[in-house]
């Protein structure tokens, strides 16, 4: 197999004395300090230890498991012993760490050829000392990550597949780092994959990129001293599709056959098992090397996957269904694992109990024209058909680029962030869009408010609904005014995405009894000139000893105030108008729909979701009047956060 090789003894002699002094190494980040021998005296939680070894003669190939060896481990963190592997620095040198998630006696066993034993304790002068390592567990949430430590955990970031012409991590990655944690931001998603990235791990065909492997060590190394985790996408369709009209690099794959690789297409990728082979390899490499850094949020297989050749539904969930428990079994950190699509809802992937969460790719598939819409819709239907955390790890206006002449202040990226905020994700929508449009228009203030909200709340603690009650029936809501469905279809008005303030209106009548219209509208607030609709989720405490026993999220919005209606490249005149909101009050029990809240008083807090600045109120909610009022006047939005005291 890939992870366990017999050695011969010839080999073993000439590796004990390869390593009659082997390097130790510790460190948050590895290779910091170094030393000789097993650590003498006790180490910090939280760090990782570093054995490295010279390279001993091998039969093929340095980067393959199954030349290489292991050690068990014992540590008070988990029941049973558990297994770490070694890794390929280079040619030359061998390397394997091990992470201290707790207090107490660690003990390393190392396997043949090295055959030695290293025992040492790690130390918590706080007593509780958070490594942060990120769980998904059902049977403590259904939708929201926590980490290792049991403290909630809500992503705030954007992608950052890759910096064009990176010419190191501090030059090229980390202003991107540097800017996004600035304004409170705690996530990226990278890609290992692609010819063109500097993150690139398999640049032959089972031989890896010294300088990219190490590229990846020192940009965990900076996510982790700037407080931020990364999803790692390991693979995309890019170098396992030929379609012209998509960018695909088959030409590129060291898997084809005209590269040295064994592949005569793509699309036997899926259903090779020597492919499959390779694969496992790499993914034991990564774990090996990488998986002991609380900077890694999560696993992601593919990007895109279902724009490979030959994908099929039944093809992923086989091959998915293997590779996850596979992924599982040799990460001991227990990191989530997923994969995401472009184009379909693959329910047999993501029913799989081996897939610990979901997510959607959407450039304005539902409504571009209004991302507060479109989030929000993809956002609560995917948490209603999986009992998941989920996310959205891709949004924007359009997959041909980003707006940025139409929208240089980030509209579309302000609402797709509020949308699924409110939406019940378990993180916030993550624009795709971070090199030419979120960097060069400096639009990281939009992370701000979001970051202040979601530090705020555990949200794992609550079992959350949406405001909106959910209904399984096509029916007939009148729209705010006084004209009625019959009208309204008789003047053209049913197209939602030319008249967005029709959805969830008159789907008996227009006949659009789709996924839109099974659930009501969200609520409109008539205030002068403007509609505001408002949107948000309440949460009951999971347990009734908990301090906090509800927490009401809403965000009220001015429909005039999306990307496609202040279109900056458009004429003035075209524009809708922006009315300050004065004096609106909302009645509680009107736009929670999902059910009542509790009677009781709340305490109110006001979020500037531009500035992140706050301010204080209090709610008298009883069976009969639960008005909100005090609202602070705005052009825009604004979001409130409701506690029962």
């Amino acid at each position: 197999s890939l992870l366990h090789h017999t050695q011969t003894f010839s080999k073993m002699r000439r590796v004990a004395v390869a390593i009659a002094g082997f390097i130790f190494w510790m460190g948050e980040t590895a290779g910091l300090e170094a030393t000789h021998g097993c650590p003498t005296g006790p180490v910090t939680v939280c760090t990782t230890v570093e054995f490295r070894f010279p390279m001993w003669a091998h039969s093929s190939n340095p980067y393959n498991a199954s030349d290489l060896f292991s050690a068990t481990v014992t540590a008070p963190d988990h029941e049973d012993s558990f297994r770490v592997y070694a890794f390929a620095f280079n040619k030359s040198v061998l390397g394997l760490r091990v992470t201290a998630i707790a207090a107490g006696s660690h003990t390393v066993v190392f396997s043949s050829p090295i055959g030695t034993t290293c025992t040492f304790d790690a130390t918590d002068s706080s007593g509780g000392t958070d490594c942060g390592f990120i769980r998904s567990n059902p049977t403590i949430s259904q939708r929201h990550f926590f980490t290792s430590g049991g403290q909630s955990w809500f992503g705030v970031g954007m992608n950052l597949a890759w910096v064009s012409g990176a010419t190191s991590v501090q030059a090229s990655w980390d202003p991107y780092l540097t800017n996004l944690s600035n304004h409170g931001g705690n996530y990226v998603r990278l890609w290992l994959t692609d010819m063109w990235d500097d993150l690139f791990i398999e640049t032959h065909l089972g031989n890896y990129s010294v300088t990219n492997t190490q590229n990846i060590d020192d940009l965990l190394e900076a996510l982790q001293r700037h407080g931020m985790k990364a999803m790692m996408c390991i693979e995309s369709f890019n170098l396992l599709c030929d379609n012209p009209n998509a960018p695909c690099d088959w030409d590129e794959c060291v898997y084809n056959t005209k590269n040295g690789g064994f592949l005569d297409s793509p699309a036997d990728f899926f259903t090779s098992d020597r492919a499959a082979a390779y694969f496992k390899m790499r993914l034991q490499y990564i774990v090996a090397r990488y998986g002991g850094s609380p900077a890694v949020f999560a696993w992601e297989f593919f990007n895109e996957v279902d724009i490979t050749n030959g994908f099929s539904p039944s093809g992923q969930t086989n091959w998915v269904g293997k590779m996850a428990p596979y992924l599982a079994s040799i990460d001991p950190y227990g990191h989530p694992i997923s994969t995401s699509f472009c184009c379909h809802d693959v329910p047999e992937v993501y029913t799989l109990p081996s897939v610990d969460f979901t997510m959607t790719h959407t450039y304005g598939t539902h409504n571009r024209n209004d991302l507060v819409d479109n989030n929000h819709y993809w956002s609560e239907r995917m948490v209603s058909e999986y009992a998941k955390p989920t996310f959205i790890a891709e949004f924007g206006t359009g997959a041909a680029g980003a707006p940025a002449l139409a929208d240089p202040t980030g509209i579309a990226l302000h609402n797709g962030i509020w949308a699924s905020l409110t939406g019940r994700a378990a993180m916030t929508a993550m624009s795709w869009w971070w090199d030419n449009w979120i960097r060069p228009y400096d639009l990281w203030y939009h992370f701000d408010a979001p970051a202040k909200l979601a530090g705020s709340i555990q949200f794992h603690k609550f079992v959350w609904r949406t405001i909106g009650a959910a209904s399984s029936t096509c029916t007939d809501i009148q729209p705010p005014g006084q004209y009625t469905c019959a009208q309204q279809a008789s003047w053209g008005k049913c197209n939602t995405t030319q008249n967005p303030w029709m959805k969830g209106y008159c789907c008996k009548t227009c006949t659009n009894c789709s996924a839109t219209c099974l659930g009501p509208p969200e609520p409109v607030i008539p205030n002068a000139t403007e509609w505001i609709r408002v949107l948000g989720m309440v949460g009951t405490a999971a347990s009734s000893s908990s301090t906090e026993q509800t927490v009401a999220v809403l965000w009220l919005q001015n429909r005039n105030n999306t990307w496609i209606q202040q279109n900056s490249s458009a004429p003035t005149s075209s524009r809708s108008p922006l009315n300050m909101v004065t004096g609106l009050a909302v009645n509680l029990h009107a736009v929670i729909a999902s059910g009542p809240l509790p009677q009781g008083q709340y305490s109110v807090e006001w979020l500037d979701t531009y500035t992140a600045a706050s301010s204080e109120g209090q709610l008298d909610c009883t069976a009969s009047n639960c008005i909100l009022s005090g609202v602070p006047d705005f052009y825009k939005d604004i979001a409130v956060i409701l506690r029962l005291k």
